[in-house]
């Protein structure tokens, strides 16, 4: 079997720069992990890019709008498409207007409860703008039980299998450290995921 190499980011923030001093030194870095890329050898550019949290800043549309740019050309760079991008929403990817009105679970019996499928609206409602940027995009979706999501769930890409899970759903604060210990997958999507054989390993035919 060919090998597979994956590209893993994280935390890239866009919509962060609030001072121009920010500004520069986020545009001089992301300029300088591309030009990076561009000058690896072809047997080691990635086949597949995750970005496993934090695209955005404020879980708001300008920030989506201004990650696509670097996305598009960090995938030409590769020679690679959208459908070869997965990304996993991270707390700041949470739209906190929407997340302030979401109680918190006082302990993990409540957030299972709370998480059990159906979700509220509220919970996917408060990660739509990433969602509305992954499904225009043309990203990877996730298959959930017998439904798609951007959010949690599993699929495959050159033989590999990858599970999304969120961990954000809870995200609240607005200050550091405050939404420490406040955070949940929730067990009823691992039993869904379970349940749908999606979340167990990939077995080798041969």
């Amino acid at each position: 079997m060919e090998a597979t190499t994956i590209l893993h980011l994280t935390d890239l923030h866009f919509g962060r720069e609030r001072e121009a001093s920010e500004a520069a030194d986020r545009k001089i870095v992301l300029k300088g992990l591309l030009e990076a890329i561009s000058t690896l050898d072809e047997d080691w550019k990635p086949h597949v890019v995750c970005i496993t949290g934090d695209i955005g800043w404020s879980g708001k549309k300008g920030d989506y709008e201004k990650a696509k740019p670097w996305l598009e050309e960090l995938l030409r760079q590769l020679g690679l498409g959208f459908q070869d991008l997965l990304l996993c929403s991270g707390n700041h990817d949470a739209n906190r207007d929407i997340t302030r009105g979401i109680g918190r679970p006082k302990d993990l019996t409540d957030a299972d409860g709370m998480l059990a499928p159906p979700l509220t609206p509220s919970f996917p409602e408060a990660f739509s703008a990433f969602s509305k940027f992954c499904k225009q995009a043309g990203t990877a979706k996730y298959a959930f039980d017998k439904s798609w999501s951007f959010l949690v769930g599993q699929t495959t890409i050159r033989g590999i299998r990858f599970v999304a899970l969120n961990s954000a759903w809870f995200s609240r604060a607005g200050k550091r450290d405050e939404d420490r210990d406040q955070l949940w997958i929730g067990l009823p999507h691992l039993r869904v995921l379970e349940a749908a054989e999606q979340l167990s390993l990939a077995a080798d035919p041969s």
